[in-house]
């Protein structure tokens, strides 16, 4: 939630003794220290060792049920607010016909570029919300200096982008997604420069922004205390999903579910003071955001079954359906960013009122298109839809559609090879990419490179089947049979997947076979159909 995209205009006034948004409780609970109760949930997960596919059944619902479900409040706000929707009528027609349009045809192409447009507005948003709860506190405690607020930016934009730098998995997905976009190769050199320069920037943040609190508290205007204690929960909260977390799948899910829950809560508490101090707001509002138990139940079963579109898309068998559902996802989520730019904004007297801030009157309608789609607006976001336009023109000029079951587009095969090995170096605390870079490595011809990377990768990840498995099978290839019989072995005892267990069974049948004991083989090939009966 973006709602403070702009500092808070100097003379916005708090309510007198009312620094919390609910109350002390209810804030600590959904908005503040909210990581406190995930944190224990990610240690009892973690701890049972969880495989891959149950950590994927839980990122698909909670994507699902919490990252497109809380779509919906937000588009029930934007069409459902009599007053918002004659101030941005325009945007709010145009916007969805457009991104439906580009969204499903991008989604049939399979094209990379709006992933990676996803996954960075994503942190943005995330980035947004965590500074957005930073300014409504600060302004209930009367601090809206412009100052204070920039560097409250500064502070989030570094402490969420550093992360990122670091957190060796989220900075691949990136990078692999700009490159399979079409984007051009990135210097290992340059990412541990960019590293540098961030880290010594978030140094001069931290002090800017404690020289500003000292500066600020002389003159008599005493930041929150709370905002404080938001700003280091969500950024460290972020940290510890990110770098802290070694599945950074399960990492990226619990993030979302602390952002899900402040956005969710914060907008029913939004449009239940709008119902009581607005009359225009319209009926399905008026009708919605009552404050009854079973309203509130209503609202989250529409959130959850806006959701299904989401969970639909994932589980779809149908080529087309499957596609096209997920374009309207990325649609969603894409109006979802875009909204929450504008109809949040603090400086709106409507929205001050909506969050307590104020006893504002209602904001003046604009009616007039031109004012509402003028030239500013649209050149505003021009960068983006050129850099979106020319990724796909890249990769609909480098790449083609598979023809096989599973359409996807592919690049030639000396593409994927450069990018595994950049990738990396790029990211070399990323155990899926290294375990490519082996297995280009093995293609390449560099079978003693190959070895040395898998060691290491067994050195600091000793009970890594997969990788186990990669040296085990590489050995076979080149006929060492004891060292191959002992990786395949190690393979098989660390697995924590059926699948990783099936591969390392068949494996060790494979060698069985060529060692001349045939018997001892269809034990373990049958040993592998037991554990994965589709197994082919």
């Amino acid at each position: 939630m973006s709602q403070s995209a702009h500092p808070p205009s100097g003379g916005m006034t708090a309510i007198p003794n009312s620094q919390w948004i609910l109350n002390r409780l209810p804030d600590l609970v959904l908005f503040v220290l909210t990581p406190i109760l995930i944190v224990p949930v990610i240690w009892l997960l973690t701890s049972r060792g969880l495989d891959s596919l149950s950590v994927d059944v839980i990122s698909t619902l909670v994507a699902a049920f919490g990252a497109m479900g809380h779509h919906f409040p937000g588009m029930i706000r934007a069409y459902c607010d009599r007053e918002l929707f004659q101030q941005f009528r325009w945007r709010f027609i145009f916007a969805p016909l457009v991104l439906l349009v580009s969204c499903i045809y991008l989604s049939h192409q399979h094209l990379n570029a709006m992933v990676l447009v996803l996954a960075v507005w994503g942190y943005w948003h995330g980035m947004m919300q965590i500074y957005g709860f930073a300014r409504i506190y600060d302004a209930k405690a009367g601090s809206t200096a412009a100052i204070t607020a920039y560097w409250d930016w500064l502070l989030c934009l570094f402490g969420f982008g550093l992360a990122v730098l670091y957190s060796h998995g989220q900075l691949a997905n990136v990078l692999s997604s700009w490159y399979s976009s079409g984007g051009p190769l990135f210097q290992p050199e340059q990412i541990v420069l960019a590293r540098k320069l961030c880290l010594v920037a978030m140094a001069v943040v931290l002090v800017g922004f404690g020289i500003n609190y000292i500066v600020q508290m002389r003159r008599g205007s005493r930041q929150s205390p709370v905002k404080l204690l938001i700003l280091a929960s969500g950024i460290g909260f972020w940290w510890f999903c990110m770098v802290g977390i070694e599945n950074l799948v399960l990492g990226i899910a619990m993030f979302e579910v602390f952002h899900d829950v402040q956005y969710l809560a914060l907008v029913w508490l939004f449009n239940r003071r709008r119902v009581q101090v607005n009359t225009r707001v319209g009926n399905v509002l008026r009708f919605l955001f009552r404050g009854s138990v079973w309203m509130i139940l209503l609202y989250i079963g529409l959130i959850f079954g806006y959701g299904t579109i989401k969970l639909a898309s994932v589980l779809a068998d149908h080529e087309i359906v499957k596609t096209t559902l997920m374009g309207i996802v990325w649609a969603s989520t894409i109006l979802h960013f875009y909204f929450d730019g504008f109809i949040w904004k603090v400086r709106e007297a409507s929205t001050r009122a909506g969050l307590g801030l104020v006893n504002a009157q209602p904001a003046a309608v604009r009616a007039h298109p031109l004012r509402e789609m003028n030239s500013l607006h649209l050149l505003k976001w021009s960068p983006l839809v050129g850099l979106v336009c020319w990724l796909v023109i890249q990769e609909l000029s480098g790449s083609m559609l598979s023809s096989s079951e599973k359409v996807e587009r592919l690049w030639p095969e000396e593409f994927y090879q450069a990018m595994y090995l950049n990738l990396a170096e790029a990211a070399p605390g990323d155990l899926h990419v290294q375990r490519l870079a082996a297995v280009t490595l093995v293609k390449q011809g560099e079978h003693s490179e190959a070895i040395a990377r898998l060691t290491e990768i067994l050195r600091q990840h000793p009970e890594d089947s997969q990788s186990h498995r990669l040296l085990g099978e590489l050995y076979l290839r080149l006929g060492r049979f004891d060292e191959s019989l002992k990786s395949l072995q190690s393979a098989a005892s660390s697995a924590r997947s059926d699948s990783d267990r099936a591969s390392a069974h068949f494996r060790l049948g494979q060698l069985d076979v060529l060692r001349k004991n045939p018997v001892a083989g269809q034990r373990e090939f049958r040993d592998a159909i037991t554990i994965q009966p589709g197994r082919r």
